[in-house]
Parts: C-alpha cells; sequence; structure tokens
C-alpha cells in the first residue's frame, strides 16, 4: 500500500412525466440536428468487465473488520457475506506461509473458504526483507508454498494453487514518500529480487503459466529511472493508481500518466492496478464525501477497463476500521466480541452499493461450487454502429454485450465533482443523443439513486433516438439491436 503518511492525506414502464424525471426525453420524430457519421464499434464482454474488478482485504490485520467480523452471525455485519455480495470475484491479499508466517496462519481456512463458496481468487505478492532490505533466500518457500501447499476445510484439501491468480513482486520498495529509510541499491536489489521470483515461479510446472506481476511503485516515473525494463520477468505491470494528487481527484486524471510511465517498465504489454481508490471524509464539504466517491468508484472501474491497458483494478480498501477513511465499508468498534473478536459496527459506504449494482447488472459468470469453476455463457461479439450528437469531449461511453445479445452503454461524464475551493457539488448534466442502430429495440436506463443502486427506468417501445443527461456518474443504457 502507499505509505501512511500519503494514505493518511486522503489514500414496470413509466409514465411521461416519470421519465423526464429520470433524465430522459425521447426523439421519436425527425430532428433537426447534424448527425455525427455512426462508427462501428465492436463492444466487449459485459461479464469481462465484472471479471476485471478486484480488491484489498487484508484479512490478516487482527485489528481491522476484515479478520474480527469474519462469523459474525448477522449476514449484515458479517464482512464475509458483505464481500461475497459485491459480486467480486479478484481479491488481492497475501496467503500466509505456515514455515514463515505462522502467527497469521487463521487466515488461510478463511481464503479458502472464499474460493470454495464463492470463487474468490487471490493475487498474493511474494515480498520477503531482512530489515529493510529484500532477502531472496526466502522466495523459493513461497514459490514451493504456493506450488505445493494446501489448507484444510471442513474436512477437504484445498491446494494453494487453486486459490492463486497470480503472484507479484515487492510492494512499493522505491519507498519514494521514506526515502530516507529506503534501500540505498533499491532498485537493483529489486531486479534482481524480481528475477528470481521469475526463475523459481517458472522452474515449478505447477506455476508455469501463472501471471507474475512487476512490483509495484509509489512513484512510477521510476520505471524511466532507475528502474528500467522488467518486460522479461514480468507477465503484466502493477500500478498504485491513486488520483489523490494535488487532492482526490477523478479517475482520469493521472491514469495516462502511469500507463505512459509504466511504459518504460514493461514496453507493450498491460498492467493490472493493483492499488487506488478514494480516501472519504464526513462532515466537512472540503472533503471528498461518500457521494462523490461513489461517484468517481464506479467511474474509476469504466474508464480503466475502457482503456484497454489495464485488464484488473483492485479497488483499495474493503473496510480499514474507520467511519472515514479508504474503503467501501464504513466500520466503528463496539464492545461486542463474537468468537474472542472484538466487533465492528459495518455501514456499507455508497460506493459499495455502486461497484455491487454495477457488478449485478453487467455479470453472467456464476460458480459452480461442485466443478470449482466459473461457467460463462459464451458471448459473440458483433460489432454494431453507434453514434452521438451534441456530446461532450468529456463524455465517455463504454459498449459491452451479455450472451444474450443485449447491449449495456456505459455513459458518465469524465469531470471534476470535487475540488478544495467548491467542495462536492454535481456538474450540469451533458445532454447526448444517442442514435443506435435503425431498429434497435430500447430496453431500459439503469441510473443510480440517492443510495447508489441502480433504478430501471422502462424504455420499452420507444425509438432509436434517445436524447439523455449523462450526469458525473455512470447510467447504463440496455437495449437490443436488430437481428441481423
Amino acid at each position: 500500500m502507499l505509505a501512511n503518511s500519503i494514505k493518511q492525506f486522503g489514500k414496470a414502464s413509466l409514465r411521461l412525466p416519470t421519465f423526464l424525471a429520470a433524465g430522459i426525453s425521447l426523439s421519436l420524430l425527425a430532428c433537426n440536428a447534424t448527425l455525427t457519421p455512426a462508427a462501428t464499434e465492436t463492444p466487449k464482454s459485459a461479464d469481462a468487465f465484472v471479471d476485471s474488478v478486484g480488491i484489498n482485504t487484508r484479512l490478516s490485520y487482527t485489528d481491522w473488520p476484515t479478520a474480527t467480523n469474519w462469523d459474525n452471525p448477522d449476514p449484515a455485519q458479517n464482512i464475509r457475506q458483505l464481500l461475497a455480495n459485491t459480486g467480486i470475484r479478484h481479491v488481492r491479499d497475501r496467503i500466509p506461509n505456515p514455515s514463515l508466517e505462522p502467527n497469521i496462519t487463521y487466515v488461510n481456512p478463511r481464503l479458502a473458504q472464499l474460493y470454495r463458496d464463492h470463487g474468490i481468487r487471490f493475487l498474493s505478492g511474494i515480498d520477503t526483507r531482512n530489515g529493510n532490505i529484500l532477502d531472496a533466500s526466502k522466495v523459493q518457500s513461497y514459490v514451493d508454498w504456493y506450488a505445493k501447499g494446501t489448507i484444510p476445510l471442513d474436512g477437504q484439501t484445498i491446494p494453494v494453487r487453486s486459490l492463486l491468480a497470480a503472484t507479484e513482486g515487492p510492494n512499493e520498495y522505491d519507498m519514494h514518500h521514506q526515502q530516507n529509510l529506503r534501500d540505498p541499491n533499491w532498485s537493483s536489489n529489486l531486479r534482481a529480487y524480481q528475477t528470481a521470483i521469475h526463475q523459481k515461479v517458472r522452474a515449478q510446472s505447477a506455476l508455469s503459466s501463472m501471471p507474475i506481476l512487476m512490483p509495484s511503485l509509489v512513484h512510477t516515473a521510476y520505471c524511466e529511472s532507475p528502474l528500467g525494463s522488467l518486460a522479461n520477468v514480468s507477465t503484466f505491470g502493477n500500478l498504485h493508481s491513486y488520483p489523490n494528487y494535488p487532492y482526490m481527484r477523478h479517475p482520469a486524471s493521472n491514469l495516462g500518466w502511469h500507463l505512459d510511465k509504466v511504459t518504460a517498465c514493461m514496453g507493450t504489454k498491460k498492467s493490472w492496478v493493483t492499488e487506488t481508490g478514494y480516501f472519504t471524509k464526513s462532515g466537512n464539504n472540503k472533503e471528498l464525501n461518500e457521494a462523490t466517491a461513489a461517484k468517481y468508484t464506479s467511474r474509476l472501474l469504466a474508464e480503466y477497463f475502457r482503456s484497454g491497458k489495464v485488464s484488473r483494478t483492485y479497488l483499495y480498501n474493503l473496510a480499514t476500521g474507520g467511519v472515514d477513511g479508504w474503503g467501501l465499508i464504513a466500520a466503528q468498534k463496539t464492545s461486542t466480541t463474537v468468537n474472542g473478536w472484538q466487533q465492528y459496527n459495518l455501514r456499507p459506504k455508497p460506493a459499495y452499493h455502486a461497484v455491487k449494482s454495477l457488478n449485478k447488472l453487467l455479470g453472467e459468470a456464476t460458480w459452480s461450487k461442485t466443478e470449482k469453476r466459473w461457467n460463462a455463457p459464451a458471448v459473440n461479439l458483433r460489432a454494431i454502429n453507434l453514434s452521438f450528437e451534441g456530446k461532450n469531449e468529456n463524455t465517455r461511453h463504454l459498449l459491452l454485450q451479455k450472451s444474450t445479445n443485449r447491449y449495456y452503454l456505459l455513459l458518465w461524464q469524465e469531470v471534476e465533482s470535487f475540488n478544495p475551493t467548491q467542495g462536492n457539488f454535481t456538474p450540469s448534466p451533458d445532454n447526448v443523443t444517442v442514435v443506435l442502430p435503425a431498429g434497435s429495440r430500447p430496453q431500459a436506463l439503469h441510473k443510480y439513486n440517492a443510495q447508489f443502486t441502480f433504478g430501471r427506468h422502462s424504455l420499452e417501445g420507444s425509438s432509436s433516438r434517445l436524447s439523455l443527461d449523462v450526469p458525473d456518474s455512470v447510467v447504463v443504457l440496455e437495449f437490443i439491436p436488430p437481428a441481423q
């Protein structure tokens, strides 16, 4: 994660009147506006978008609700159930090695339970240090654990390899904001350590095809100097692209910078964003509030996926133990204990509901506990002609398709909704005419309500030209194109 000093800086059909209230007007007659040329656009899989979403959990932090509230009998206060309910399939967390981390091996059955019951798989790094210096002598122990280790769970034996989606190099070893404490030979030692990870992982047949991420950096520009290329020892880049400088900003504010800088490490290879997210603070309009963070978080997932250069995005964090701060869930410590663990009172933030709603709307794959695999229907991605009238340059779109031949057009304004001068605010909507292929059948517009769950506004019977007010949050136009 980012240095603590930085994290705390803050790391039924509707009648016409209701339709209009939802920001929709229907163009049923000829329009005098000039039609922009229709562009042929190939959608991406809607389920692939859901599969790109991950989250950091830190289950080994014994004073965080991610550990304490695991067995809470109330589903609304059970952190495992809250995680599963998001529809997130990927978690970044350690899988403790019993020989090196015996004091936190209570985590392993919990990880195995997430995998067995919900199909969640893990990105788990290799980062062993002697004091403040990387110690490659322990890399083999982790590789052996990942390749051959097993976890007992309710009479079953779960291979560690089944849980593991990928591994990554050391976490933020550049210590950009604590340079007085970092290894003076950090860049050469980091390259050597990443090379050792790559060699030992690839030497294990069980791990030979597993993705290996480059080390994460606080300051991605170090890829240009002094770190240099890691493309021959890494499958993907690794970004911590927090949009938090000089204040909590909109998702696209710095993504391009990170993607540009990481090319010196990875060339044309894609990246995983293993940490990003928003720090919220209540009761002060000069700080990012929870509603704005919800807008930004859902836009961030769409913006990163839309880039074509980010394969997976892990939000930071599920819950960190405070009402204010990082995470999708606010938590406040109570005097209640469950199985010896002091409990937190958990309250999902609006961003939690925003992410959950997106995943629920767009996901298709189902987890089979017996087969231990995700079953996703095949999607025959079919290009369509799509055009817009009056769309400003900051209004973005992402076209997705399900196996049912339903298309989902995500639209949002990629603009500021907060700055220290204005505080949290709502920009004016952008009125955009969406021109679908002739013969398309619009089905619904999905818009976030005040709680950031999607409300479905029926469009059945409307024309293939729709005038929409696009806000600074994600809206989703669901439609069926004409048959070919």
